[in-house]
């Protein structure tokens, strides 16, 4: 087993364990699972194969999503599994959280980095230029607090690494990420975020 289905196992044993926790104390919980299914049809008139195939029609992503919450405490996770060649399978996100209150929270986990404008400009398939540089759409491992109130935000992060990668000083980002991070030596840690 992978260091990727190992932490998806744990994380589904967490929520297991909570959920558990939650049906014997008697209370109820709240849950909502979502996702979605996407395919893609490609015609490219420039490439003489596409021209006489008439393009290509094929699988694009499927996306679990999962959040749920009980008295104070809350989680939400995104697990994404895309074709081989467009990295495969992948956490995109994955946290617990508790709320103080209505306007104090608190996120452990891979959560989305409080950087930009949230949570992405990008209003297309491709993207734009801030998710392609690490600096949109990006969750790191870490703790963040987010304060919340009317139309006021102010969150304050502490991130130990960007997306998941292997235990070991040896060990590089994996290529099987959703987020766009700086790897090899210059790779995200110990990084601190205010906004």
């Amino acid at each position: 087993m992978n260091y990727k289905e190992r932490i998806c196992f744990a994380f589904i044993f967490l929520n297991l364990l909570l959920t558990t926790t939650i049906l014997v104390a008697q209370d109820k919980p709240e849950f909502e699972l979502g996702g979605a299914l996407r395919f893609n049809y490609n015609y490219s008139d420039w490439k003489t194969d596409s021209k006489k195939k008439g393009g290509d029609f094929g699988f694009d992503v499927f996306r679990l999503n999962l959040k749920g919450s009980y008295k104070k405490i809350i989680f939400a996770a995104e697990y994404r599994f895309y074709a081989k060649s467009s990295g495969g399978n992948m956490l995109k996100d994955g946290w617990f959280g508790y709320n103080f209150n209505e306007n104090h929270q608190i996120q452990v986990g891979l959560t989305q980095a409080p950087f930009g404008i949230l949570p992405a400009t990008a209003n297309n398939f491709f993207f734009n230029i801030n998710y392609y540089i690490g600096l949109e759409d990006d969750s790191d491992m870490g703790i963040k607090y987010k304060f919340q109130k009317n139309n006021w935000r102010f969150y304050a992060a502490f991130f130990k690494n960007s997306d998941l990668l292997d235990f070991g000083n040896k060990t590089e980002l994996s290529p099987d990420r959703y987020a766009y991070d700086v790897g090899g030596r210059d790779k995200e840690v110990n990084q601190g975020i205010f906004k």
